[in-house]
């Protein structure tokens, strides 16, 4: 993965958010998000990977990540990538797919989660609901233009 000084200063925020959460397997939260990073190839496509949840957890803010030096295409894709509670998924997933930062770090997210609910889900309607939710999720993106 590439290496820069802004990366780093994102690996850094990324870290201190998300330090003390864990995922469904009960592995450092953090993990996920070096993986959909590990997927991108550009400093702006790294970045968007480990900052995607920072503003939903409420670490930093827009004014405080520019001031930081983070670019506004990273602070644009970051924001897109915030889904406010109101918002429906489909709504979301449509917001999403304008913007190529964005829809790319979105499909590595989903395809992660994805694989992971595969994993650890049974094969309940209700895990069987959210694997199909995220399949169609990953196809509209992946063929939205």
């Amino acid at each position: 993965m590439l290496c820069t000084p802004l990366i780093n200063k994102a690996l850094d925020l990324s870290y201190k958010a998300h330090e003390h959460h864990l995922d469904r397997l009960g592995s450092p939260y953090i993990f996920h998000l070096y993986y959909i990073a590990s997927q991108m190839e550009h400093e702006n496509e790294i970045c968007t990977a480990l900052l995607k949840d920072i503003l939903e957890d409420r670490t930093m803010n827009l004014t405080e990540l520019a001031a930081l030096g983070f670019s506004k295409c990273i602070l644009e894709a970051i924001t897109l990538l915030t889904r406010p509670k109101t918002m429906s998924f489909e709504t979301y997933l449509r917001r999403v797919s304008k913007n190529e930062l964005a829809k790319k770090v979105l499909i590595q997210d989903l395809s992660y989660d994805l694989l992971l609910q595969q994993v650890t889900a049974g094969m309940n309607e209700t895990s069987q609901k959210k694997i199909m939710q995220k399949q169609n999720a990953l196809s509209f993106l992946q063929s939205a233009c």
